[in-house]
């Protein structure tokens, strides 16, 4: 931006002191190729397996404003015969393409073979560049050459990688995805360096269209001096062709004829200065909502849902840990005597999922002592990064808490549980994403017995809130204030306060605990003043309310919704332990039903991406059931999440599909 500012200083004072053909102004548009010189495994904040990525050749794109200031030419040799300041500011897009290839054996078909596997990894990082040199035409020829040096402001970047399965072409699949590819991702691209300096020279030939046009066909190199990532050394050198067409502002002046002496003007009596008007200060605030594409849009009623429906949703088999810690957290819910005594496990099918879920050890304590001929399985595991690398100790201090809770207090025989130690889960999340290693330093439970990890049945109340994300869109003018504050208050008591100087947020979150407000009113309040003009500070004020309206519903045996969860992190395959819950889905749909299938994740990756996967898991799920003809599919992903994503089960339980079957009287 402060280049922007510079170059339309320039221009201004440009045309303000122009004489004959001081001042080109054109647009430019160019392409090529481009190489990229690094080396790296993996991107920075992905996960990758592959043996490494080296120099790459991409193509890429630029396009802007060219002006030239020629009122400031110089120089006059028989090679130079004129140069002058050149300043161009445009949009600029580089790309690359990464291909790292390795033999390694797989499974092809339940025979093991030799594969030929392809690491890909897509890059394209846009930037707004500006360059600053020196145009010179060369000799007598209409040959044109610019050095220059730039500057460019990183826009945020994207990303592909995954790992592909070439060879053999017409058979195999990898067994973790089903599919011929694995350890897929997208996304915007971290650790891209904000500001990257470089040198640059373009080279063209001027064809004259008319006195004021000018047609140049250019050609150009660039090479960055500066890394394009902070993560690791990333260099680009572009090789691009284009055209570039420019206009002469002022056309060249005859010579003026010598005018007669003007006759003189009477001079008129002085006056007095006008004195300067008072500024004023302006403030406006309104609730607003975006909508499935992002914009904006006004709300002026927010309605709180409650309802109750019947469920049933997979148990989590998972107990999340500490970073560095073998103590069961806090949030797990652990009995004593009286509470081991007086457990029901009906009474839990009516809590909400997260709470239910807290009670995972009891609920499989309880099965085992109905069933005694099972086992449980009891699996520790560890992030393998930072202080929990290579610390298989930690992982089956882990798993013996565990069995120390299930023997001590629930008196299960030592004989049936089971103690397993890995560095990382089977599945696990991604590895060095601070998400990614919090669902890693975990507790797995497996059972020969289906029953002890079975769903759980029963009846919920749920409260959703429409729309379910609220914002206070402020505007000021002017935007600098000496003072500002946003007051939330319903009645007489403040919800939510916040205070500044300088600049006020265009759009402040509104964070409320709705379901313990009621019917209400809430207004919000910004108050501003401004004291740099006088001794009277400037002061103002605005607000706007909104209502907070209930609704309720009763229980329904016309509405039943059941939960898919065990979703693996960025995948949508049907596996083993979705069976149970899709054959008691089978049993309840009825010729008549009506069927939704929404697909959700989590909050990890882009908006347009998670859509995509909650499709695919929808999809997946309407095959399995044989209903895709009859089923309506809404891919939400992490447009709502349905759980707090602050916490591992959180994330897990919000990757997952419900099915919801309204059965019409």
């Amino acid at each position: 931006m402060k280049a922007a500012a510079l170059v339309l200083c320039l221009l201004s004072v440009a045309v303000s002191n122009a004489t004959a053909q001081r001042l080109r102004l054109g647009a430019f548009v160019e392409g090529g190729c481009d190489v990229h010189s690094t080396a790296f495994q993996s991107l920075p904040g992905t996960f990758s397996c592959s043996p490494g990525f080296g120099t790459s050749v991409g193509s890429g794109f630029g396009l802007g404003a060219v002006a030239s200031f020629q009122s400031w030419a110089f120089g006059s040799t028989r090679l130079f015969r004129q140069s002058h300041p050149v300043v161009r500011i445009g949009y600029w897009s580089t790309g690359a393409s990464f291909v790292a290839t390795e033999h390694q054996p797989i499974l092809l078909d339940t025979q093991r073979a030799t594969a030929t596997l392809e690491h890909r990894a897509v890059v394209v990082m846009p930037s707004a560049r500006v360059n600053v040199g020196l145009g010179t035409l060369v000799g007598d020829l209409p040959l044109y050459v610019e050095p220059t040096v730039w500057a460019s402001f990183a826009l945020p970047a994207r990303f592909e990688q995954g790992e592909y399965l070439v060879e053999p072409a017409n058979r195999g699949r990898f067994p973790e995805t089903g599919t011929r590819m694995r350890n897929t991702s997208s996304g915007r691209l971290q650790s891209v360096e904000p500001v990257q300096f470089g040198l640059g020279l373009t080279s063209g030939w001027e064809l004259s269209l008319s006195p004021t046009f000018t047609l140049r066909p250019e050609v150009g190199i660039s090479v960055s001096l500066t890394s394009a990532l902070s993560s690791n050394d990333w260099r680009i050198f572009s090789l691009r062709a284009g055209l570039s067409l420019h206009r002469t502002i002022v056309a060249p002046e005859s010579e003026p004829s010598q005018p007669e002496p003007p006759a003189p003007e009477p001079t008129p009596p002085p006056t007095l200065p006008t004195p300067a008007a008072k500024p004023t200060l302006t403030l406006l605030v309104r609730f607003v909502t975006r909508d499935s594409s992002g914009m904006l849009i006004p709300v002026e009623r927010v309605t709180l849902e409650t309802y109750y429906r019947r469920h049933i949703r997979p148990l989590l088999p998972y107990v999340f840990f500490d970073e560095g810690s073998a103590t069961i957290p806090s949030r797990y819910v652990l009995l004593d005597s009286i509470g081991v005594a007086t457990f029901d496990e009906a009474e839990i099918a009516s809590l909400s999922t997260l709470e239910a879920y807290y009670h995972l050890l009891n609920i499989v304590a309880a099965r085992l002592r109905s069933r005694p001929n099972a086992e449980l399985t009891i699996t520790g595991c560890t992030n393998n990064t930072g202080v929990e690398s290579n610390r298989l100790d930690l992982a089956r201090q882990r798993a013996e808490r565990v069995r120390t809770y299930l023997h001590k207090r629930w008196g299960i025989d030592t004989g049936r549980l089971h103690i397993v130690v890995r560095s990382l889960p089977e599945h696990p999340s991604p590895v060095g994403h601070p998400d990614g290693n919090a669902e890693n330093a975990r507790v797995e439970l497996s059972s020969n017995d289906a029953a002890i990890l079975d769903a759980i049945v029963g009846i919920e109340q749920q409260s959703r809130v429409i729309p379910p994300r609220l914002y206070a869109q402020i505007e000021a003018a002017p935007s600098q204030l000496s003072h500002w504050e946003w007051t939330l208050a319903n009645s007489d008591t403040v919800l939510t306060r916040q205070s500044g100087s300088g600049a006020i947020p265009t759009l402040i979150p509104v964070a409320v605990q709705w379901n313990r407000l009621g019917s209400t009113r809430i207004r919000g309040e910004i108050d501003g003043s401004l004291e740099r003009y006088g001794s009277n500070a400037l002061t103002a004020r605005h607000h706007q309310d909104i209502v907070v309206a209930l609704r309720s519903d009763s229980i329904s045996p016309q509405r039943e919704v059941f939960s898919l969860i065990l979703f693996d992190f960025d995948d949508a395959t049907i596996t083993p332990a979705h069976q149970s819950v899709l054959e008691h889905i089978g049993k309840r749909i009825r010729p008549s039903s009506r069927i939704t299938i929404s697909g959700y994740t989590d909050q990890l990756g882009d908006a347009l991406h998670n859509r995509r996967l909650a499709e695919r898991r929808a999809v997946a799920v309407a095959r399995a059931l044989g209903i895709t003809d009859r089923a309506q599919i809404q891919a939400i992903g992490s447009q709502v999440l349905l759980y707090d994503n602050a916490t591992p089960e959180g994330r897990f339980y919000s990757r997952t599909i419900e099915v919801e079957l309204e059965h019409p009287q």
